[in-house]
């Protein structure tokens, strides 16, 4: 193999390379674009401002957390929620079901998560206050369409950590509105 025949090689693995980053790129930008947006802002933007709510066992109503975000927020939030309606159902619900992250990316997290690179492109997930978030969502969606009912029945009757007891809420209060605005008074007078 002589010297000359080592070049085309290098230059066909670096093109390669750059159509493989490319290609990632584009699909990320189009992964990213299928959220439903309002304002001019994607779901996520929204979520991130929702009112964190909470509760434990026994306890008719939830308790916002001092953590929040401020009232303006929250507000302009649930309204964007309200807004984008239905079309945020899945992701307001896999967001209560709190599905912890990949052991993988908790391993990653755990052990390199001082990293800048780690820290910015895997941030560590705080599932219950996700979860306190797709609450208040999904409450301000309510009454939910017979779909989603049925998921967040099946949510209810899983047993699984926080969410059961969450999508019980959530049921409870589709089928009765004064929940809700109990729930969701301080935000919104």
């Amino acid at each position: 193999m002589s010297a000359k025949s080592g070049k085309p090689l290098g230059l066909l693995i670096g093109s390669w390379a750059v159509a493989v980053v490319a290609m990632c790129v584009v699909v990320a930008a189009l992964w990213i674009s299928r959220e439903p947006t309002y304002s001019d802002r994607s779901l996520s933007y929204w979520f991130q401002r929702l009112p964190v709510l909470s509760g434990k066992e026994g306890v008719v109503g939830f308790v916002p957390t001092v953590a929040s975000p401020s009232i303006a927020e929250n507000r302009a939030a649930l309204a964007a929620i309200r807004a984008i309606g239905t079309n945020g159902l899945p992701f307001l619900i896999s967001k209560l079901q709190g599905r912890p992250p990949p052991r993988l990316i908790t391993l990653i997290q755990r052990y390199a998560g001082d990293w800048p690179v780690i820290s910015t492109f895997l941030p560590v997930r705080d599932v219950r206050r996700e979860q306190g978030q797709a609450l208040a969502g999904l409450l301000m969606l309510c009454a939910l369409p017979p779909d989603a009912e049925k998921r967040v029945r099946v949510m209810a009757l899983n047993f699984n950590g926080h969410s059961w007891f969450a999508a019980g809420y959530v049921l409870k209060a589709n089928r009765d509105p004064q929940v809700v605005r109990e729930a969701l008074k301080p935000y919104l007078e």
